[in-house]
């Protein structure tokens, strides 16, 4: 009997031990290697820590939130643009990960570069492009979960992009209607002339806010009536489990193929106060103007979503943002940041969403 009780003892303190054990790839000095298009290697920021001498706190405020952070390093051997693919994201609390792209060592020299900074990466697999990288370089890459997020993932290095573009703005170019009949939501849309003549097909995503990781549920082509003509009217009948908020995004896929988010409905109980969370916002620059979207938090300045983009003035002068998410976690006060990249000029505009759901525009 005092054998099996030892040996109980001896299991317990093993998972113990494991289960709370610091990631190796808790610090710069102990990361992780990513070798160029090698199969994607399994992560998590599970019971990582915070190397805080080699962090930049001027993006601790501002762009990410550091919490349990992870280190990876790599270099590449001729110069040019390569991806970082994300794929299989589990999240404790659905939020995602953050991402933090830098040149030289912080902890060893001050002359390091922060080359990307983005807040978030949805549960998606997404790929992220790296422009103009050198050789006989060191480049790190952190990941953190958003918000304090728990997140297993795999990351991989690649020439080649897998998944969808880290970041899409969402127009709200389609003129959507959604509604639920029963177990079965419909959707039916409506393209603008000039956007559907360069689109090639939607891809559907749903998800839930019980979900881990939004669903791809359907791709439809563009099509063309019997006089050659681009059809705009499209619908889709998606059968589910329960009565559940169900959370739809319509993508395009145009002729350049860049794929952008076109509009986002939800369906379900309370649907039309989540649907009309929307800050909308009207951009002015000439095309190909290489833009970038900020939503910040009104109140702490940080980083919720960002987008860049070279502008379209046709596809991209009205913006839409659906902040039902960070309403849910008690932001009400929002900034839109528009910046031209290349000038870094700006705009803000100032939204306040109300305990009934009200967006009002400051």
């Amino acid at each position: 009997m005092r054998c099996k009780i030892y040996y109980f003892i001896l299991l317990f303190a093993t998972f113990f031990i494991s289960g709370f054990s610091q990631v190796k790839n808790d610090s710069i000095k102990s990361r992780s290697s990513l070798e160029l298009n090698s199969s994607p290697l399994s992560s998590s920021t599970n019971n990582g820590t915070v190397e805080w001498a080699c962090v930049n706190k001027a993006f601790t405020s501002k762009c990410l939130q550091y919490h349990n952070d992870q280190w990876f390093s790599f270099f590449v051997n001729r110069p040019g643009n390569y991806f970082i693919n994300i794929s299989a994201q589990e999240c404790r609390d659905n939020q995602g990960i953050q991402f933090l792209l830098i040149e030289g060592n912080p902890c060893k020299t001050a002359a390091f570069k922060v080359l990307s900074c983005l807040p978030r990466i949805k549960i998606l697999d997404v790929f992220i492009e790296m422009d103009s990288l050198k050789t006989e370089t060191q480049y790190l890459v952190n990941i953190d979960g958003f918000l304090g997020d728990f997140c297993d993932f795999k990351i991989q290095l690649s020439t080649e992009p897998r998944g969808l573009k880290h970041s899409s703005p969402n127009m709200d170019v389609l003129q959507v209607e959604a509604r639920a009949m029963g177990n079965v939501n419909h959707l039916s849309w409506t393209v603008p002339r000039g956007v559907s003549d360069s689109l090639k097909a939607f891809q559907i995503y749903r998800y839930t806010k019980a979900s881990k990781r939004a669903e791809h549920i359907a791709t439809i082509a563009s099509a063309t009536n019997a006089r050659g003509q681009v059809e705009t009217a499209y619908g889709l009948q998606d059968t589910v489990i329960d009565r559940s908020v169900y959370t739809y995004e319509i993508l395009g896929r145009f002729n350049t193929s860049r794929l952008i988010l076109l509009s986002t409905r939800t369906v379900g109980p309370d649907a039309r106060a989540k649907n009309d969370q929307n800050l909308t916002v009207e951009l002015d620059f000439e095309n190909n103007t290489e833009v970038q979207l900020l939503l910040l938090d009104g109140h702490s300045g940080q980083i919720l979503q960002q987008a860049s983009f070279p502008f379209n003035k046709t596809l991209d002068f009205r913006q839409n943002i659906n902040v039902s998410r960070f309403t849910a976690i008690e932001i009400s006060n929002f900034i839109v940041r528009a910046v031209n990249l290349k000038t870094r000029s700006k705009k803000d505009f100032y939204f306040h969403v109300t305990a009934n759901g009200e967006v009002i525009a400051r």
